[in-house]
């Protein structure tokens, strides 16, 4: 195996009954994520190292689905739940069996599509990065603003141990931060109103 991806179990109509089988459908976090902070130990300690914030990879692997927004290329993809970019505009394919009978009918078998607003847009190179696992040198003045007077954003995340400095620069993200990742933008697009950013 080349990469690993770890994240919590998503529960479907499908795994449902399995799921609660399994005690897994009673809305408990924690022992997931323990499990994910002790899956990133092994996998560090077998020498792979994170290209996503969920992703570990040895030498071979360059996972080139979910690293082309850190190329900045667009992406066409196809099949059940592949998303998709070209420029502004972001497209998913629906899950499989949705997928299978629209095809079947002729039709593109898309779910549907969205287009960036000038904000998302604005704020990409930032949450690229985030979910990239590095936020580069470039992209450090940014957070190191303080917004409404609130703490910026880098000072909170080195305090909450979300970060970590990287040996060529800029930061990594730690075990907790690749947990936290969803939250970490969340908490960017908050703090980073329009017009407030800029690289």
């Amino acid at each position: 195996m080349n990469g690993f991806s770890l994240y919590e179990l998503l529960i479907y109509p499908q795994n449902r009954k399995w799921a609660e089988g399994q005690g897994l459908t009673d809305g408990r976090h924690l022992p997931n994520y323990f499990m994910f902070q002790a899956g990133a130990g092994v996998l560090k300690a077998q020498g792979f190292k994170k290209n996503l914030f969920n992703h570990w990879v040895d030498e071979q692997d360059r996972n080139l689905y979910f690293t082309f927004p850190q190329r900045d290329e667009d992406c066409l993809a196809i099949g059940a739940i592949g998303d998709g970019v070209f420029g502004d505009y972001h497209y998913r394919h629906p899950r499989y069996a949705s997928y299978l009978r629209l095809a079947r009918s002729g039709l593109p078998g898309l779910e549907g599509g969205l287009r960036r607003t000038s904000h998302e847009s604005e704020l990409r190179p930032i949450t690229t990065a985030v979910l990239s696992n590095h936020i580069p040198n470039s992209l450090l003045t940014a957070l190191q603003k303080s917004i409404n007077g609130q703490m910026p954003l880098l000072e909170r995340w080195q305090n909450l141990a979300l970060i970590e400095p990287a040996p060529d620069g800029g930061f990594w993200l730690t075990t907790n931060g690749a947990w936290f990742a969803g939250n970490m933008i969340k908490e960017l697009t908050g703090q980073y109103p329009e017009h407030t950013y800029q690289a």
